[in-house]
């Protein structure tokens, strides 16, 4: 029941299956062809050298056509001869399990010309863009491997076309995309399409590449297929300027554009150029061009096109000029064209021509058109300035973030979005640069901190990244913009979580997935008489008597692997060992942190020695009490920091229990849950000490909360 027509053929070339649609499409009946050599249904040129093919392949196993996407010469039983794609695919016989037959999926390109022109001008259009763009079938068979993506794979777009996409991909990824693909064919069920989602890919080399992949699904010629847009998250500021940039050169379709053939005939019209001109697509179609041009211009046209095919030598392509245009009306109105040969082997050139009305009005809506789709396209904020300042265009991002609206600051000089010192001198330096078109290093293709200016003049810290592009022939300077006031923000949090860490009065270890110590903080120096120097790096099991740390691995990778907690989430008393060898008990309570995903991430160990002396007073004694002698305390007052211990009440006639002030009691606890840091773990905290004995549930820990950064050691 498919639409595209299928040839089934065995090893020597005889035809055994022949699809509803290619007797349609060859004019053969099923009973007129089954059993015949596929060579009937080829030009004699190739027919005679098929059987050769096919004995080379069962010979070599070497694939020469399997699994790619041809165009070829196919004949009619008519005789007529008509360009096809063909892609052909292995497949094991249902009758003979020793035998492989060949499956041939066939598509008329006959009729193409119009989708030619959209390919042509797509790919003219793809490698002026800096971000990789990878266009496949809905079999994963690549078509299109724009320049860009070449340098981000690295492999040269000729080793790419015609294969399948999953050889871009880890084999984790690529043995599940054909399924993939089938059951989106089967369901049209989007998980994919139309998401913005961070998958992983694989450079030629091996490496691996974190990728911000955004796929949008087209139909050509009752085809579907997919267009991805590919970005390396891990170069966040290269990853803004490919996404600007993109978006930019892709919104120039915004502009009118208008495709003729070498007859002079209207073959594409855009919607832009549906509004600009006034004529639908379906009424202009198939007129000569000259309907969008005054009488005394049209009447020379047809003789400068082919005064062109005579010479060859152009004379406006390439370039951008002046001409007046007419709309349907009858309106005429000054227009800016670029015109543009796209030429395919075995096709005639085509000519397309963007045009853009340079009256102030038509101006003004075109740029409000081309700013509203960059707005909306773009997630950080985006300037552009002519050579004298002035700002052409002012994303939303961009407005959000200084506070003005777009209005307020388009036509107007950059300088109103800087501190005045560096305003003053920003004309002069702009001046200098166009004059002598020196570049300066250390500002154009460069990010570096500036300070901006916000409409209420409160000054923004800026990361700035300024490039030059020349847009029909005219220079321009685009500037990225990242806000760093997150970055402070940042740093701040994760200057009170290291301080929050230190300060604690418990022994504090993080460690990995696979054991290996990242975080050892200063009490834990002092109760494993370690320097953090030498146990970061190490396997957790250095802190363990023999007994225990070899089975340590192991019992993380049981939890790993089932996810039964038998020492998370809970308190135990534990053997741990100091540098010289000594033992001794501790309470030891674990909790897990996950990752942005989901998935464990890092475990955090709060431990806390025992003292058997004091085990009437509920058996712990804060670590930072057996560390911190006054002198330590009356430091730590000196810098301006929380004490580790402020005061203990120990047993009296009138408690039953020892009370020691909560050791994190301080603004900064308190405050905690302000600072916006990602994941929640658990500090133990000393209210243990204020629960009478034979009121505890559970052993005498208890916790206070404390938030983390996502993939963050503090």
């Amino acid at each position: 029941g498919s639409a595209v027509p299928m040839v089934g053929i065995d090893p020597k070339g005889r035809i055994i299956t022949f699809s509803p649609a290619a007797q349609v499409f060859f004019q053969y009946s099923r009973e007129e062809i089954i059993g015949k050599n596929v060579k009937l249904l080829m030009t004699s040129a190739v027919a005679k050298k098929h059987d050769q093919y096919l004995l080379n392949y069962l010979k070599t196993g070497k694939k020469a056509v399997l699994d790619s996407t041809r165009l070829v010469q196919a004949k009619k039983r008519s005789g007529m001869v008509v360009p096809v794609s063909l892609t052909v695919r292995e497949v094991p016989s249902k009758t003979m399990s020793s035998q492989t037959n060949y499956i041939g999926y066939i598509v008329d390109q006959s009729k193409e010309h119009a989708e030619d022109l959209a390919l042509c001008t797509a790919n003219a259009v793809r490698d002026l863009l800096p971000a990789a763009i990878i266009t496949i079938t809905s079999y994963g068979i690549v078509r299109e491997f724009s320049r860009a993506a070449e340098a981000f794979f690295g492999y040269a777009r000729e080793e790419v076309i015609g294969h399948n996409v999953k050889m871009l991909m880890p084999a984790e990824i690529s043995v599940q995309h054909d399924a993939y693909l089938e059951n989106y064919r089967q369901t049209l069920v989007r998980h994919v399409v139309g998401s913005r989602r961070n998958v992983k890919g694989m450079h030629r080399d091996g490496s691996a590449l974190n990728i911000d992949l955004q796929v949008s699904e087209f139909i050509v010629n009752r085809q579907r297929m997919f267009v991805g847009f590919l970005n390396n998250r891990q170069e966040r500021l290269d990853l803004q300027q490919a996404n600007s940039i993109t978006s930019a050169m892709i919104s120039l379709s915004l502009l009118p554009m208008v495709a003729i053939n070498s007859r002079k005939l209207i073959t594409r019209f855009n919607p832009a150029a549906e509004e600009e001109f006034g004529y639908s697509a379906s009424e202009i179609l198939g007129q000569n061009v000259k309907i969008l041009m005054p009488d005394r211009i049209g009447r020379m046209h047809d003789s400068y096109i082919d005064r062109y095919h005579n010479t060859g030598v152009p004379r406006i392509l390439n370039v951008t000029i002046e001409v007046m245009a007419r709309r349907k009306n009858g309106e005429e109105f000054c227009s800016e064209i670029t015109v543009r040969e796209i030429s395919k082997t075995g096709h005639s050139p085509y000519f397309v021509a963007y045009v853009r009305d340079i009256t102030v009005e038509k101006s003004n809506r075109s740029t409000k058109i081309l700013s509203n789709a960059i707005s909306t396209l773009m997630p950080d904020p985006f300037i552009a300035i002519k050579p004298d300042g002035g700002i052409v265009m002012f994303t939303q991002a961009a407005a959000r973030l200084f506070q003005y609206h777009p209005t307020e600051v388009l036509g107007r000089n950059v300088n109103m979005l800087m501190q005045d010192d560096l305003a003053s001198q920003h004309d002069s330096f702009l001046k200098r640069y166009m004059d002598t078109a020196t570049v300066d290093h250390r500002i154009l293709d460069v990010s570096r901190k500036v300070i901006g200016k916000k409409k209420n003049g409160d000054p923004v810290e800026l990361e700035l990244r300024i490039i030059e592009k020349v847009f029909e022939g005219k220079s321009y300077l685009l500037g990225y913009v990242r806000d760093c006031t997150q970055d402070l923000d940042l740093a701040l949090q994760g200057e009170v979580g290291e301080l929050l860490v230190e300060t604690n009065p418990d022994a504090i270890i993080v460690i990995s997935m696979q054991c290996k110590i990242l975080k050892f903080n200063a009490i834990a120096e002092k109760l494993f008489h370690f320097d953090r120097e030498h146990v970061l790096g190490r396997n957790v099991k250095v802190l363990m008597p023999d007994g225990i740390a070899r089975r340590h691995d192991q019992f993380v990778s049981n939890y790993l692997r089932t996810g039964i907690k038998r020492v998370i989430d809970s308190v135990r008393e534990v053997t741990a060992e100091k540098k010289n060898g000594e033992t001794f008990q501790a309470q030891l309570s674990v909790r897990r942190v996950d990752d942005e995903t989901g998935n464990p991430h890092v475990f955090i160990g709060f431990l806390r020695e025992i003292d058997s002396t004091n085990a009437a007073l509920g058996g712990v004694i804060p670590t930072a009490e057996r560390y911190q002698d006054d002198d330590d305390i009356h430091d730590h007052h000196d810098a301006g920091q929380p004490p580790y211990h402020s005061h203990n009440h120990y047993m009296d006639d009138r408690h039953q229990y020892a009370e020691v002030e909560d050791p994190l009691h301080d603004p900064l606890r308190d405050n905690v849950s302000d600072i916006g840091l990602g994941h929640s773990v658990s500090y133990p905290g000393s209210d243990m000490m204020r629960t009478p004995p034979e009121q505890r549930s559970q052993p005498p820990v208890s916790y206070t909360h404390l938030t983390l950064p996502t993939k963050r050691i503090v």
